[in-house]
Parts: structure tokens; sequence; C-alpha cells
């Protein structure tokens, strides 16, 4: 082989290298964004498309970092005005690659907060949590999305999850779990028992007016945060959560927080102060932090 024939080679392999690493440089994900450091994190997400820019220049982003600083009580909350069907209902259950997500009919219930009702759209899986309580994540957050009638309005009630016994609400929805087809999403059809006996809200919440957790990061969104009495999830539960994901968790488990740009303030109403009666509230300073403070995580 003479010289110049090596250096040819040499010149197109590294050319070859560097089309191919343009090439895997240039390839999004499937959804157009991820969880990790790279290229398509949420550091970026704001500058990916125009349409999600709010992901960067957005003054009240979710999730949340909640603190006692940020809590203020408020007596006008009262119980959730919410119903859910305790009968069995038909779900599609697909796996879009870094989520479990599982869409259901307006039927299935109704939710009223600030006078305007919404209807249930579909819940999906966060591990581990997104909002933080006192810097701990919880192992699972369950994001139930509802739309306003009109379609115009977004609220999302948030569930978190700690570590105990199997959850009878997640394992009719394990048994049916899709595994993910690079590019593609599969899809089961189920019936499942949306709520009631099977997962209960509390009484005891928080609310605050923040954004979509994933782009395009629309804000104006309504998040009520289940905040005692936490549901448990198994640790068989969370494995098979994870085994029909991608095997990159650091790009689709996300580990990040926005941190907000203005104050946030999120309103606390608790079952044992909040609607006493009907007609009078009596709230103390505060009770949550009483009760945070002493919880061991």
């Amino acid at each position: 082989m003479t010289k110049q024939t090596t250096v040819a080679l040499l010149v197109l392999l590294q050319h070859l290298c560097e089309s191919s690493s343009l090439a895997t440089a240039a390839a999004p994900p499937p959804q157009g964004y991820d969880y990790g450091s790279g290229p398509y994190g949420p550091d970026l997400w704001g500058e990916l498309k125009p349409e999600w820019e709010l992901c960067k220049t957005g003054i009240s982003q979710s999730p949340l970092a909640i603190t006692p600083n940020i809590m203020i009580t408020d007596p006008t909350l009262g119980e959730l005005d919410i119903f859910y069907t305790p009968n069995a209902v038909n779900a599609t259950i697909s796996n879009t690659g870094h989520a479990i997500e599982v869409d259901v009919g307006p039927e299935v219930g109704i939710l009223k907060i600030y006078n305007v009702t919404y209807r249930p759209k579909q819940f999906h899986f966060h591990m581990p949590s997104e909002h933080q309580i006192l810097e701990y994540r919880f192992p699972l957050e369950l994001h139930l999305l509802h739309k306003s009638e009109d379609g115009l309005q977004t609220a999302v009630i948030a569930i978190l999850f700690q570590h105990g016994p199997q959850n009878p609400f997640l394992a009719q929805v394990c048994m049916y779990l899709p595994v993910y087809t690079k590019y593609e999403e599969t899809v089961n059809l189920c019936p499942i028992i949306f709520f009631g006996d099977m997962l209960r809200l509390g009484h005891t919440y928080g609310r605050y007016q923040g954004s979509l957790t994933t782009p395009p990061c629309t804000e104006k969104v309504i998040w009520t945060i289940m905040l005692w009495n936490w549901p448990t999830v198994s640790s068989h539960q969370l494995q098979g959560l994870r085994a029909v994901l991608p095997e990159e968790p650091s790009k689709f488990f996300n580990n990040w927080i926005k941190e907000p740009k203005f104050a946030t303030q999120l309103l606390l109403c608790f079952a044992c102060t909040c609607l006493k009666n009907k007609t009078q509230y009596v709230i103390p300073p505060h009770p949550f932090c009483m009760h945070m403070f002493k919880f061991k995580f």
C-alpha cells in the first residue's frame, strides 16, 4: 500500500466517523426531548422549537420544590368538588417511551375548580416524583389531567406514592403495560376501576397555578397536589413500570426540577381544619409544616 493510498484511506475513515457522529447527534428522541443533560434535555427545551419557548421564558413553571416558605393556608378552598364513577371503564394504555399514559373518556367523572367544570382526559406516571416536599422525592407521582368542557383550560391532580405494599389501583394498570417499540406507541385496551375505592383522594391538598411539566410547558395550569395519607407502591410495581420503558433512565426518569422565577404560593387545605362544618372554617397557621417536620422519610 502506497503512502498516498494510506492517507486517502485515513481521510475517508475520518469522514465516515464524522458523518456517523453528526447523524447520531442530529437524531432527536421520538418525542423530540428527553430528561438528560444533553442537547434535548430540560435546560434546552425552550430552544428546540419556537412553540416550546415557555419552557425557557415562562414565569410560573412546574414542578415545584415545596417548602414551608411558599405555604399559605386558604380558608376558601374546602373539600375537593370532584366525582369519579365507581364503575369499570374502558381505557387506552400507551407507552410513549418516556411515560405510561392511560386515556379515559369524559364520562369517567367531573371536577370543579373556581366555577370551571373539568373532565378527566388521561393520567400518567413519573419516576421519581416531579414535585419535591422538603427536598424529598417520592418514588412515584401520578398526574391526572383534566380539560375544561370548552377544551381551553387544564387542571392536574398530582398524587404522590410512598414505598409500601402493592397498590390495587396500580395493579390493574400493570396488568396491561405495553412494551415500548421505538418510534411507535403500542396500545392496549382494558377495563379499569377509575379511582373510587381503589385509590381514594384525601382532603389535605395544596393548590397553585403552574404549567405542564413537559414541552410545550403551557402555563395557567391549575395544580392540586395531594399532601397527606399518601398511597403506597410496591417495589415490584415500580420495577414493572420501569421495565417496559427504554433502558436509558438518565433520559427518561426525570431527576430535575424547575426553580420558580417569581414567588409562588401553595394554597393549603387540611382535612382536620378545613370544613369544620359547611359554613365555618378553622385553620391554624401552616399545620402541614408541623406534620411534615415530624414525618420521617
